[in-house]
């Protein structure tokens, strides 16, 4: 955030720099200045691309000539990206925060002409490759590869729970009541079949829609939420019963609200939501009544009997 305001100002100061350095320019001269603007933008952006290429492949060989591990091998649509991504901006201003005089006082020489040329830079590039960038991104299909990412993650949940269950069993077992132990065990082991399932489902793709083990978690995450549902319609059925303090129902339903959250994102990330429609789970927080969205409020200002929240 201080940066992009930092970077704000000096953008502010180059535009009320500007009109002092145009008048300072000698007369006629403008319009070939911006020509010689234009062509030192196109060398600059062509000496970038032709630079991150071999540089980038030097620096891989020369990692796997001194043993270490070779890195992720890059396209040549992603090194064009990044390429085409080295806009000019406060760096390259900073590099002509020139003075405007010489050491034995005369005039900088040329002071204006130079500023007029990085500003012309700037422009150039921040306009024509920022401008392009998304659409460069788009025409080369260059995206985040995140399947390798979510298989480690998916194995990673996979052996803490697998080792979960071994301590649960092993060292917490003999010290433990069983009737304490039961539920870990019973949550431990649908988590270990659900990372297996999703971990089944990623070896074998199907592209008709969500694997069995997606399908399966999608289940028991709507049956969750079908649970707190219910439970939130309780606890406004005994709000208007008056059959709780106000304060007991406000925090119970900070949790179910939590909770409802929760469940109903994941749903969404794993693609439920878009499957089954937007009326389920509208109607399902309609059918509460107001008092399901806004209950933190509508519970502190009103009274058992003389509440209005289900008018």
């Amino acid at each position: 955030m201080v940066n992009f305001l930092l970077n704000g100002f000096v953008f502010i100061l180059i535009g009320m720099q500007l009109p002092t350095v145009l008048r300072g320019l000698p007369p006629g001269i403008l319009p070939a200045l911006c020509g010689y603007g234009l062509l030192i933008s196109a060398v600059a952006i062509v000496i970038r691309i032709a630079w991150i290429f071999p540089v980038t492949a030097l620096v891989t060989f020369f990692r796997r000539s001194t043993g270490d591990p070779a890195p992720p091998l890059i396209s040549w649509r992603e090194l064009l990206v990044t390429s085409w991504a080295g806009m000019r901006g406060v760096v390259s201003l900073l590099a002509t925060a020139l003075p405007l005089a010489l050491a034995d006082g005369r005039a900088f020489p040329q002071r204006n002409v130079l500023l007029f040329l990085t500003f012309a830079i700037i422009l150039v590039t921040l306009l024509v490759q920022g401008l392009t960038l998304p659409w460069l991104v788009r025409r080369l299909g260059v995206h985040e590869e995140t399947a390798a990412a979510d298989r480690h993650e998916q194995a990673l949940r996979l052996e803490l729970a697998t080792d979960s269950l071994a301590f649960l069993h092993g060292t917490l077992a003999s010290c433990t009541a069983p009737k304490v132990l039961a539920p870990l065990e019973q949550r431990l082991t649908q988590q270990i079949d659900l990372l297996q399932a999703n971990a089944d489902d990623q070896a074998a793709p199907d592209a008709a829609g969500p694997g069995p083990g997606q399908r399966r978690h999608q289940q028991v995450l709507r049956t969750d939420l079908a649970v707190v549902q219910h439970q939130l319609g309780l606890l406004v059925q005994r709000h208007k019963q008056g059959h709780a303090e106000v304060e007991t129902i406000r925090k119970l339903q900070r949790e179910l609200d939590l909770a409802e959250l929760d469940l109903q994102t994941q749903l969404e990330e794993s693609g439920a939501a878009a499957a089954e429609g937007p009326g389920r789970n509208e109607k399902g927080i309609r059918a509460r009544g107001r008092t399901a969205r806004v209950g933190p409020r509508a519970l502190i200002t009103c009274r058992p009997e003389t509440c209005r929240c289900s008018r």
